[in-house]
């Protein structure tokens, strides 16, 4: 037997091929990727980019007065989507008190012609005809009343547009809604009274119905309401005031059998300063829903004016207090 050795050889070069493969695939496949997220980077950036732009450009047109521009939104319901929507209603707040500045204004310099003219008439018929003592007593009264009616008016308006500012909610407290309607029944139940008209309280809980509120100013809204019931009703209208509980919070209901307030005029009577046709006669200002409508709105409330089938019923609506 021989000794020796045995050398077999063999070629890698299948293996480094394979290696060269999958390391060129895998630079490929990292290169792609590497790209393929930088495009959706500068897509997703561009995206963002024009709603910012979005959102600046409508913050510029609001600088230059165009109130009523709003941010797009994308439907996408993202971040940026979230701010759009706040500051969308932001605008749409701030909005709807320039025009009821813009609107108080034109009503006061409209409103105001007539009261002003006959005060000028009454002290100039006094400077002309009165020959008395008495006489120009009577003149200076007559023009008194008259002067004491539009500081009213200005206080009633001044008293709106704080509610509205919102300055009072420092006061809310959590308190009773029924106790609320109880306290304005027994207040008026002697003026309906002389008034030649009945007055019910109809409070169907058994429990107290607590809500979040200023209780100075949710007894002026129901008194406004049952002032209005007694000020534009005939004599022996029947006057009542409801309180309920609803799924979704507390319904307080103030109802009269008076004349009512036609459908198509229902929702200009809340204007500061508006007033039927038919109640220019009766005193007032017309501020009364005005304040009702400011109080409500300040209490997160809705109110509602429906007919009563005679007469009007107003449903204001409170969200409950949390627990």
């Amino acid at each position: 037997m021989s000794k020796g050795r045995l050398l077999v050889g063999g070629s890698d070069r299948e293996i480094r091929d394979t290696q060269g493969l999958l390391l060129g695939a895998l630079g490929w496949g990292l290169a792609a990727t590497v790209l393929l997220a930088g495009a959706c980077a500068t897509i997703l950036a561009w995206r963002a980019q024009r709603r910012i732009h979005a959102l600046a450009t409508t913050l510029s047109a609001v600088s230059r007065g165009q109130i009523a521009s709003r941010v797009p939104l994308s439907g996408s319901d993202d971040d940026i989507d979230h701010v759009a929507e706040q500051i969308n209603r932001t605008l749409g707040h701030l909005q709807s008190l320039i025009e009821n500045v813009n609107q108080a204004s034109s009503d006061i310099a409209h409103d105001l012609k007539k009261p002003m003219g006959r005060l000028r008439q009454r002290l100039d018929l006094a400077r002309r005809e009165a020959k008395s003592v008495d006489e120009y007593q009577q003149a200076v009264e007559s023009t008194l009343g008259e002067i004491d009616s539009i500081v009213e008016t200005f206080e009633a308006i001044l008293r709106i547009t704080q509610i509205e500012a919102g300055a009072s909610k420092s006061r809310f407290k959590t308190l009773d809604l029924g106790a609320v309607l109880r306290e304005v029944a027994e207040v008026y139940e002697a003026v309906v009274e002389d008034a030649g008209d009945t007055m019910k309280c109809e409070l169907d809980l058994a429990r107290p119905a607590a809500v979040r509120g200023d209780k100075e100013l949710l007894v002026q809204l129901f008194a406004n309401l049952v002032e209005n019931s007694i000020r534009h009703c005939p004599r022996q209208t029947t006057i009542r005031l409801g309180l309920s509980e609803s799924r979704n919070g507390l319904l307080a209901v103030v109802s009269d059998t008076g004349p009512g307030i036609p459908a198509g005029e229902r929702e200009k009577v809340f204007r500061r300063l508006y007033r039927l046709e038919r109640a220019r006669s009766t005193p007032g200002s017309g501020l009364g829903l005005s304040l009702v409508a400011a109080v409500a709105d300040l209490h997160d409330a809705t109110v509602e004016l429906a007919d009563n089938g005679p007469g009007l019923r107003v449903t204001v609506r409170f969200p409950k207090a949390l627990d």
